[in-house]
């Protein structure tokens, strides 16, 4: 670029014409990292000619040209333009830098870069991602290849990509000794992350992202291409001369310099790169010893709270826990945000060594409750780490029966996961209380029996479990054991004399739970005892006959009735076991339950249903079939609402059910519900065009049996616009094509006229015998009312002279 002219008293700035044919117009972000690559003679020309190009709304973000701008503000106004007001900018007139510190995550990092020869320097890039949000267990994890625009500084393959608080897209930095530079400040995103779980949206996979760490990112337009090597800012001194003059610690740059190696230490830490962030703690810390001694400990607290001892705790590295016990101003009981100490962090991981080491000092406190109320101890026996429970056991102040703040002591998480031996430890102790419970009201033995560790609920048993304790939901151990199929389990419990009939709150007992879950060797188990009501009801009035009817469980029920279950028990919608077997269409249920010769055949539900009306209905021919055989099924018997087995088989087109309910010679083909409708009617109305052949061709239906409101099967099919159905009940030669309702005085005709069904129309017209000229009780006829519901074709079908050409007479 040889010269930019920027005139005052114009709204563009000019330059040579050629610039345009060298850089395509492209949006702002992708424009500033072309920086480097066009020499431009002044710093306000160079941001002024691309932004001359630039598609963004720059009058908004202050950054129209004005030469009178300072170019420290002009910089601070592009950063903050890209990460947005969050950040902290410190710049210089004089320097082509700016020193940012924004609190961030690492979403990915770079690890294949090949230049894109179709864009020049631009560079295809291939990354892996990982996003933790605050949610817990919904980390997300990806992979991406996508093309990065055109860049002066290369990226390279270790390269981050972050994503900072109040940005709308990544920047790419590169790691340095203790800041990051960054790369590519607002790089465009990929558009699909590859996860496990398939493709998803960068939107998505970015969403919920928490900005836990603090950064210092140094951004650089003054390093040319050629001086980009690691090792360009790997001292500090650089980095200490440019914030001298605005750090509150000039004077103790070298302490400067360890609190940005120990920030960097937690974001390597949390990206998982575990080797790096040990690097930078122990050059951290070595610095600490030497600036500060003891002095400033506070300085060194992380966004969380976490301190430089925090991390080799957790980690298990007693290279640097080891001095400690000598050093005697070493706060032992340093606790991080969540209240977790060293102690509770070398516990949680089993790191034996450093827990020795913190025990040693005599200043660990054994029983330090966090923010969740959770001790050291509370950690290793969740992650079963029996030689720290050990160490700590050995101390003689551990309380092993604190809980947290849900309420859970020690032996319930040894129970939930298992751990045999730690349960075997804990119970050693003199003072363990094995009956606590958390909030939901939950016992070592019952998440023992729900989980199936035989072991453990035997030794939980042997030292005096109470085997019935109730949760807050009224459920027992058993029914935990029961509810998952653990036989050898529920064996265990019913030998130390489980109450097999405690019912939780849902009214189920052990057996309920059983038979609900289909575990048949289960059901065997407690009916063996032979204490079990076998025909308890649920808060739903619901028997395990009930239960195992409506689920088909022919095994349990031949159990149940060998054990004489109530087969005509009804639940609190009137349903008995029989009804609920028939309903579901389980046949071999049926059959069992009509072989008993005690099932009620005829008993109503609460809507009046039969169980020969529900086989109709759901079109259960086999069943019905069952039904009928036994010559005792009340074919007509009606419901609430008077409908009968063969109303509900048309409403539903069951032409099967239909012809065994007819070939039986005593179901009445025209019976009228309380709306008056007969089969034919419903089988008109909802378009069962082979029923109505069936009912009207086999069985003789009455075409024109009307409604309450006075509407025919006819009425209702022109309404509707069956048209199959309309010529099939014209073709009788039988349907009344004039007959008007009660309601509104429309005919066949009217109705589908208003409702422009223009076949129907046709069928009518064609029969010679519809009134085009019948007036409903508004004085419409069935042309004004196609007329005033906008279907002139059907007018036009409805006019004297079309039905004139089409009849070859006037119709007046």
């Amino acid at each position: 670029m040889t010269q930019t002219t920027y005139d005052a008293n114009s709204s563009s700035t000019t330059y040579e014409t050629h610039i345009r044919n060298l850089i395509p117009m492209k949006r702002y972000r992708e424009l500033v990292d072309i920086f480097h690559t066009h020499k431009a003679t002044k710093r306000h020309d160079k941001v002024y000619a691309l932004l001359g190009m630039c598609s963004d709304d720059l009058k908004t973000a202050g950054l129209d040209p004005d030469y009178d701008l300072r170019w420290g503000t002009l910089m601070q106004r592009l950063v903050r333009f890209f990460l947005g007001d969050h950040v902290t900018v410190n710049t210089w007139d004089n320097k082509e830098v700016a020193v940012i510190k924004s609190k961030g995550c690492i979403l990915g990092k770079v690890s294949k870069v090949e230049t894109n020869i179709d864009l020049g320097s631009g560079q295809n890039v291939e990354a892996i991602f990982e996003n933790r949000p605050n949610q817990p267990g919904s980390i997300r994890n990806g992979s991406a290849r996508w093309t990065l625009q055109t860049s002066a500084k290369s990226i390279q393959e270790e390269d981050l990509i972050c994503l900072f608080q109040g940005a709308s897209k990544p920047t790419i930095v590169r790691l340095r000794q203790d800041y990051f530079s960054i790369v590519m400040i607002a790089a465009i995103p990929p558009e699909h992350i590859q996860t496990k779980n398939g493709v998803i949206k960068w939107s998505e996979f970015s969403q919920s992202t928490s900005f836990a760490r603090d950064f210092l990112l140094v951004w650089d337009w003054g390093i040319s291409e050629e001086f980009q090597g690691p090792g360009e800012y790997d001292t500090s001194t650089r980095i200490n001369n440019l914030q001298s003059e605005d750090s509150e610690m000039d004077s103790e740059g070298q302490l400067s310099n360890v609190i940005r190696k120990w920030y960097i230490a937690l974001i390597l830490g949390d990206w998982g790169e575990h080797e790096k962030a040990d690097e930078r703690l122990r050059e951290a810390m070595e610095g600490y010893e030497m600036t500060c001694g003891g002095m400033h400990r506070h300085i060194l607290k992380g966004q969380y709270g976490a301190t430089p001892l925090l991390w080799p705790a957790g980690n298990g590295n007693d290279a640097i826990i080891n001095p400690l016990p000598t050093k005697g101003d070493v706060d032992m009981d340093i606790k991080d945000s969540h209240g977790r100490t060293l102690l509770s962090w070398a516990a949680q991981y089993g790191h034996k060594a450093v827990v020795k080491q913190l025990l040693a000092t005599g200043k660990a406190a054994i029983n330090s409750k966090d923010s969740y109320g959770r001790t050291p101890l509370s950690y290793a026996v969740q992650k079963g780490h029996e030689a720290v429970i050990k160490q700590l056991l050995a101390t003689g102040k551990a309380d092993i029966n604190l809980q947290d703040k849900d309420r859970r002591a020690l032996f319930l998480y040894a129970a939930e996961m298992g751990h045999e031996a730690i349960v075997k430890q804990l119970l050693a102790i003199s003072n363990a209380d094995v009956n606590l419970q958390n909030k939901d009201g939950l016992t070592p033995l019952s998440l023992a029996a729900e989980k199936g560790y035989e072991a453990i609920v035997k030794q939980l048993l042997v030292n005096k479990a109470d085997i019935n304790l109730q949760d807050i939901r009224g459920r027992t151990p058993l029914s935990y054991a029961v509810q998952k199929g653990h036989k050898a389990v529920v064996k265990q419990l019913l030998a130390n004399m489980a109450d097999i009939n405690l019912r939780g709150i849902n009214g189920w007992a052990p057996l309920s739970w059983a038979v609900r879950k289909g575990h048949e060797a289960i059901v065997k188990q407690l009916l063996a005892i032979g204490k079990a009501d076998i025909d308890m009801k649920d808060i739903n009035g619901r028997t395990p006959l009930s239960l195992a009817a409506e689920k088909g469980y022919e095994a349990i029920v031949k159990q149940l009735l060998a054990n004489k279950a109530d087969i005509n028990l009804r639940d609190i919608k009137s349903q008995s076991p029989f009804s609920w077997a028939v309903q579901k269409g389980h046949e071999a249920v049926v059959k069992q339950l009509l072989a008993t010769g005690k099932a009620d055949i005829n008993l109503k539900g609460w809507y009046g249903q039969t169980p020969l009306s529900l086989a109709a209905e759901m079109g259960h021919e086999a069943i019905v079939k069952q039904l009928l055989a036994t010559g005792k099924a009340d074919i007509n018997l009606q419901d609430k609402d008077r409908r009968t087995p063969l109303s509900y088989a048309a409403h539903n087109g069951r032409e099967g059910v239909i012809k065994q309910l007819l070939d039986t010679g005593n179901a009445d083909i025209n019976p009228k519900d309380r709306g008056g409708w007969t089969p034919l009617a419903y089988a008109a109305q909802s378009r069962r065009i082979a029923v109505v052949k069936q009912l009207i061709a086999t069985y003789k239906a009455d075409i024109n049996s009307e409604d309450s409101n006075g509407q025919t099967p006819l009425s209702y099919a022109a309404e509707m616009g069956h048209e199959a159905i309309v010529e099939r009940l014209l073709a009788t030669g039988k349907a009344e094509v004039n007959l008007r309702d009660r309601v509104s005085g429309r005919t066949p005709l009217s109705y589908a006229a208003k409702n422009g069904h223009e076949a129907v129309v046709k069928h009518l017209l064609a029969t010679g015998k519809a009134d085009i000229n019948s007036k409903d009780f508004n004085g419409q006829t069935p042309r004004s009312l196609a007329e005033a519901n906008g279907h002139q074709t059907v007018a036009k079908l409805l006019s004297p002279t079309w039905l004139r050409q089409i009849s070859g007479r006037w119709l007046n």
